[in-house]
C-alpha cells in the first residue's frame, strides 16, 4: 500500500472523528445532553432519561445554535390563586438563568392551559371587538384556564407543539403548565 494512501486515510481518521466530538450532542438541535451510557438524549426522552433536573443523570455538553443566549431573569411570585397575573419581588430577586430551557418572557402577553383556548384568545385579539376579547380573557383568567404574564416572568420551557407555534412552559410560581407563543420566549 502507497505512503500517501495510508496518510490520506490517517488524516480522515483523525479529522473525521475531530468533527464527530466538536459536534456535541446539541449541535443538531437537541437538548445538549449526554445520557448515562454515553449516548446523546433527544428531546422526548430528556426527562425519562436524565430526569429532573437533566443534570442529575446526564451531562451538559452545550445546547443547538439559539439555545445559548442565557438570560438574566427576576423570580416572580403568584400573586394570588391559579390564574392571577404575577408580579416581581424586587431587584434583589436578578439572577442569571442557568439551564437551556429558562427563559424570561419578552412581553406582556397571556398563557394558557389549552392551544385551542390560547388560539381562540389570539385570533380575537387580532380581530375586532376590544372590549369583548378583554371580556373573554378576564373570564378564562378568574376561571384559572389562562394566566397573565408579564414581561420578564422567568419560566421553563416542557415542550414544543407540532406546528411549534406554541410553547409549554412551567411559570415559576405557578402551579401547573401553560401554553404560549414561542414567541414571547423565544427568539
Amino acid at each position: 500500500m502507497c505512503v500517501r494512501c495510508v496518510l490520506y486515510s490517517l488524516f480522515l481518521i483523525i479529522f473525521l472523528n475531530e468533527a464527530a466530538i466538536a459536534a456535541g450532542c446539541g449541535s443538531r438541535g437537541g437538548p445538549g445532553f449526554r445520557g448515562p451510557k454515553g449516548n446523546c438524549v433527544g428531546w422526548k426522552q430528556l426527562s425519562k432519561v436524565c430526569g429532573t433536573p437533566p443534570t442529575s443523570n446526564c451531562t451538559f455538553e452545550g445546547a443547538g445554535e439559539g439555545d445559548t443566549d442565557f438570560e438574566k431573569g427576576t423570580d416572580f411570585v403568584n400573586a394570588g390563586a391559579g390564574g392571577s397575573a404575577l408580579t416581581a419581588v424586587g431587584a434583589d430577586a436578578a439572577r442569571t438563568t442557568k439551564a437551556f430551557n429558562q427563559r424570561v418572557v419578552k412581553d406582556d402577553g397571556i398563557a394558557c392551559a389549552s392551544t385551542s383556548l390560547l388560539s381562540t384568545l389570539n385570533n380575537c385579539a387580532t380581530e375586532t371587538d376590544d372590549e369583548n376579547c378583554t371580556a373573554q380573557i378576564e373570564v378564562a383568567v378568574r376561571n384559572g384556564q389562562c394566566t397573565k404574564i408579564i414581561k420578564g416572568a422567568e419560566t421553563t420551557i416542557e415542550a414544543g407543539s407540532g406546528s411549534f407555534e406554541w410553547v409549554r412552559i412551567k411559570l415559576l410560581g405557578v402551579k401547573g403548565e401553560y401554553w404560549i407563543n414561542r414567541d414571547l420566549v423565544l427568539e
